[in-house]
C-alpha cells in the first residue's frame, strides 16, 4: 500500500515538472509579444521540416536531376 502511495506521488510529481517545463518554454523572450514568438516557433518548425525534407531526398537520391530532364525535382 505504501509502495502505490509513494508511485502516485512520483507520477503526480513528473507530470507536474513536465507541465512547468511545457508552460515555461517561452517565458525567458523579454520585450517580444506573443505573436512574435509564435513566428518564430513556426518559423523553426517550418525550417526543421525542410531540412528534414532534404535529408530524406538525398537519401533517396530525388534531389539529384535525372537523364530525362536537366532540372531539379524541387
Amino acid at each position: 500500500m505504501k509502495q502505490n502511495t509513494r508511485q502516485n506521488k512520483a507520477i503526480i510529481l513528473c507530470l507536474a515538472a513536465f507541465l512547468i517545463a511545457l508552460l515555461a518554454g517561452c517565458s525567458n523572450t523579454p520585450g517580444l509579444t506573443r505573436k512574435d514568438v509564435d513566428r518564430r516557433h513556426y518559423h523553426s518548425l517550418y525550417t526543421n521540416w525542410l531540412m528534414f525534407q532534404d535529408d530524406v531526398d538525398s537519401i533517396l537520391m530525388i534531389d539529384r536531376p535525372t537523364r530525362l530532364s536537366p532540372m531539379y525535382s524541387r
